[in-house]
Parts: C-alpha cells; sequence; structure tokens
C-alpha cells in the first residue's frame, strides 16, 4: 500500500486515476480502411457525417421518376380508392374556419 497524505496532495495523485472513466474506442472500419490512432477515427467520423449530409442531386430525372413513383404506390396502398382526397377549400371557407 503507498503512504498518502491529505497535506502533501499525494491523496489526490493517487485518487485521480480512478475517478476518471476512460473507454477505449476500438477501431472503426470505413471505404478508406481501417482507423485505429485517434486521428484516423476522427477523420473516419467526419468524413462518415459529410457524406450522412450531403444535399442529394434533386434534379437527377431517374430520381424524380423513382420519388413520384414511390410516393403514388405510398399513396395508393394507404388509400386505394383516393377516398382522402378532397379539393382544397375555398377562401370564403378558409377564412370563416379562421374566425371561429
Amino acid at each position: 500500500m503507498t503512504n498518502v497524505n491529505i497535506e502533501d496532495g499525494t491523496i489526490w495523485k493517487f485518487v485521480r486515476p480512478f475517478k476518471k472513466k476512460f473507454k477505449k474506442i476500438p477501431p472503426l472500419t470505413s471505404l478508406a480502411g481501417i482507423a485505429n490512432t485517434d486521428t484516423e477515427k476522427a477523420n473516419c467520423l467526419a468524413n462518415s457525417l459529410e457524406a450522412q449530409f450531403t444535399v442529394n442531386n434533386i434534379s437527377h430525372p431517374d430520381t424524380e421518376e423513382m420519388v413520384k413513383e414511390s410516393v403514388t404506390r405510398f399513396r395508393l396502398e394507404i388509400d386505394p380508392d383516393n377516398q382522402m382526397a378532397a379539393p382544397p377549400p375555398s377562401p370564403l371557407k378558409f377564412k370563416t374556419a379562421l374566425k371561429t
């Protein structure tokens, strides 16, 4: 056992490592390979976040057609007879609804 003393600060040198909980991050795998060092892991995470938050190319005709078909299929699945489709309210009905 080590001699620790409150007056000379040795108790804090002894206790400090036990106060912190260090968790080692395991190696990360990406398209660029395996990230082992802290710098490689930081770059791996940065690249992943950058890829996730990149704006999609919505002016691509094939993508537009795919989205349109997907939305149409979804609408037909939830409302096959198109019962929920209603004409938009007239300005007068809208104004009346706001007053009540």
